[in-house]
């Protein structure tokens, strides 16, 4: 594929809110504030280990958490093929998912994507 055929992750979210008359507050509004349900959620779709998580609980905000978790939700978990708009996501979903859940170094990609600067111990 040409460099044209892909669409980095940042831009298919910004244009995604967009399209649907929202803005990244408006659906972080919506979702729950709540450290630990964010927690809950990741880990039901990740591979992370209780260590990786309570880091992710530990360094990020609860913005960055729920930001997290509704990128890898719309773009890598629903979105089985990939594709936004015709065009492959950057990163791509099968460098990102495994068995239908986010792998470590998946949520690492999805984060510096999205330019959330987080570093494992």
């Amino acid at each position: 594929m040409a460099w044209e055929d892909y669409i980095d992750l940042k831009l298919a979210l910004k244009d995604y809110l967009r399209e649907h008359g929202l803005t990244l507050n408006d659906v972080l509004m919506a979702m729950d504030d709540d450290r630990e349900g964010a927690l809950e959620a990741l880990r039901k779709r990740t591979l992370l280990t209780e260590d990786e998580l309570e880091q992710l609980e530990r360094k990020l905000t609860s913005r960055q958490l729920n930001t997290l978790l509704f990128v890898i939700q719309v773009f890598y978990i629903i979105n089985v093929s990939g594709l936004y708009k015709g065009r492959m996501i950057y990163p791509c979903r099968d460098d990102i998912v495994r068995n239908n859940r986010v792998t470590s170094e998946g949520v690492k990609m999805v984060l510096r994507a999205l330019g959330i600067h987080f570093d494992w111990d």
